[in-house]
């Protein structure tokens, strides 16, 4: 099992600073994928042992690769979730870019740039040459996103929680919507364990 890790573990764009995940942020996941509006699009509402498991998982992630699932904050209060995860699709092994807010920040903007922060962390630190990301095709909000964030769709995929579009995005190409600047580049501060990265805001 790959066991690198690297000194930069948090990552911040324009409105958000993302953690990585612990066993104390179970009130929030189990808040997060109990919410019936979340889980809608996440294969259905977590039982309290299943989110115990998934958190366990995530954080095992982290200590395996150096990267994995974050906690997102705007203005030190808790929004939402962004992670990048290794899976399999298709038989392939991949690295999944996945998100997911309280109901409570959405039409904010903040999946496009958590998303565009977590891509970045993906090229500059984890040093990953693409990353997959799936969602359902009723799901449009998150389509969206992804288009926004520069993926191009692959395939589409029937999957236990209905048909989804699986979608790529080579890390080479330059972040749609990124400033051309040491941010936008993931400027990191290995002292403070963190990079920063200029990620798109949503209109």
């Amino acid at each position: 099992m790959n066991t690198t890790t690297f000194p930069q573990l948090r990552f911040v764009t324009a409105r958000l600073s993302a953690e990585p995940v612990s066993a104390a942020d179970f009130p929030f996941f189990h808040a997060l994928w109990s919410d019936e509006r979340v889980a809608r699009t996440l294969g259905g509402v977590r039982s309290t042992e299943q989110v115990r498991t998934a958190l366990a998982e995530a954080v095992a992630h982290w200590e395996a690769y150096g990267f994995g699932r974050w906690i997102l904050r705007h203005q030190g209060i808790v929004v939402g979730t962004v992670k990048l995860a290794h899976c399999r699709v298709r038989d392939r092994a991949e690295v999944e870019l996945g998100y997911a807010l309280l109901p409570s920040a959405w039409g904010c903007g903040y999946a496009t740039e958590a998303g565009a922060g977590a891509l970045c962390y993906a090229r500059q630190v984890a040093s990953l040459d693409d990353v997959v990301a799936y969602a359902l095709l009723s799901n449009v909000p998150s389509l969206a996103v992804l288009d926004r964030l520069g993926f191009a769709a692959e395939a589409e995929l029937d999957l236990p929680a209905g048909r989804h579009r699986l979608y790529r995005k080579v890390l080479a190409a330059p972040l749609i919507g990124t400033e051309h600047s040491d941010a936008a580049a993931g400027e990191s501060d290995a002292a403070a364990g963190e990079v920063t990265c200029s990620a798109p805001l949503e209109s």
